[in-house]
């Protein structure tokens, strides 16, 4: 694989970098623009399906499904791409708040559906009754939040 050429497999876009001073080349593996594309509408979709709930539940649809392809892609190189991620979720939970309030402000929008949440300002909140129980507050969760980890190589000496 030469600079330059990249592969995609599982969602992933695989490429490698320059070798640089006689030393070898980094392989760079990122979620796919593809893949990114495809979670991106599938989030829009959803908010466009409930239009008419509220906050709360609208949240409890999301947030699995933005945990899990955070979680999917928290292997690879996606710091970059989980923020960029999280900026396209908020424009899109913005145009679904201020569609449910057309004759209201922005800043009352604002005041209404994104709170400061644990110390994290601009999250967008909900209240969620579940079926036996008190209704309790729901955020959003962040791709952005998800911890990279990252592989350990093994050790040679370490295989039989």
């Amino acid at each position: 694989m030469k600079e330059g050429d990249f592969t995609r497999f599982a969602g992933c876009r695989i490429s490698r970098t320059l070798e640089v001073h006689d030393q070898a080349g980094k392989l760079i593996i990122k979620p796919a623009r593809k893949n990114v594309q495809t979670f991106l509408g599938h989030v829009r979709d959803m908010g466009k399906a409930n239009k008419q709930t509220t906050a709360g539940p609208l949240i409890a649809q999301l947030n699995p499904v933005i945990r899990g392809w955070a979680n999917y892609h928290r292997h690879v190189v996606s710091k970059v791409t989980f923020n960029q991620v999280d900026t396209a979720i908020f424009k899109s939970l913005w145009s679904w708040a201020t569609r449910r309030h057309p004759k209201k402000s922005r800043r009352w929008v604002a005041k209404k559906y994104f709170r400061t949440h644990q110390g994290r300002p601009w999250t967008f909140v909900g209240t969620y009754a579940h079926h036996q129980g008190s209704p309790q507050e729901l955020a959003l969760f962040r791709a952005g939040d998800v911890p990279m980890q990252r592989h350990v190589k093994i050790k040679g000496t370490a295989n039989p």
